[in-house]
């Protein structure tokens, strides 16, 4: 990982930086900081002056992060923990307001990029697929121990597949013959599952249906905003 070269550009970047209109004045926050990308070009654009805070629960992305942002040092505070505890963080940190708040959802780069992250089925790596190592549920605790009901719950909810219980039974009769380890194995052994031309499509669906489940996506997601609404709307008076 201390060796993991990139070429990153985050989504939108000058698109958001232009909507948000960051001021020297600002608390900006950063829920999901992964490279640091939207940070850096936010706090450029305030001459350094703004303040930020990092919520990412990757601690190799805040690191990384860390390293693009260290001109910023002093202005910038990473949290490994979830956006959705950003009421916590408000009070405990002391923040007296919070001015711009940037999400961006989903994977950053190294994700898919790493095969250790077992986020993509196009490489070997252990069926993985938490951004946060604090956390015991992986990707092959859901495919190995879920019951078939629950899999194909998942597989439409999560990734609104058609398919889902024809793919949920595959997975169980599979799972008995031996249980899933690595992404490539797992992709292989449920292929059949999906025509030829559909064959990839399906297959990110279903992986993108187990990293929601595995880092509870939807949930944090909800608590975050709610927190968020709180924090930024004025109280009436």
């Amino acid at each position: 990982m201390e060796d993991y070269k990139f070429e990153h550009v985050s989504v939108l970047l000058n698109e958001v930086s232009d909507y948000l209109e960051p001021k020297e004045t600002d608390v900006i926050v950063d829920g999901t900081l992964g490279l640091g990308g939207h940070t850096k070009e936010l706090l450029k654009r305030t001459n350094g002056l703004a303040r930020a805070y990092g919520f990412d629960l990757d601690s190799r992305n805040l690191q990384i992060a860390r390293n693009r942002l260290k001109s910023f040092d002093g202005r910038v505070s990473y949290i490994n923990d979830n956006f959705s505890s950003i009421d916590h963080y408000f009070k405990v940190m002391k923040m007296d307001k919070l001015d711009k708040v940037v999400l961006d959802l989903g994977l950053s780069s190294p994700h898919l990029d790493i095969a250790e992250y077992g986020f993509s089925f196009k490489k070997r790596g252990p069926l993985d697929m938490r951004f946060s190592r604090k956390q015991k549920i992986t990707a092959a605790t859901l495919l190995n121990k879920l019951p078939e009901d629950q899999i194909a719950k998942v597989l439409k909810s999560f990734g609104e597949l058609s398919n889902a219980k024809l793919v949920a039974r595959k997975i169980v009769e599979e799972r008995t013959v031996s249980p899933f380890k690595y992404t490539d194995e797992f992709a292989t052994r449920i292929e059949t599952c999906f025509h030829p031309k559909d064959r990839i499509k399906g297959l990110t669906c279903v992986f993108q249906a187990l990293r929601i489940a595995v880092n509870d996506e939807l949930r944090t997601l909800s608590l975050g905003l709610e927190s968020l609404i709180i924090i930024c709307l004025p109280m009436d008076e």
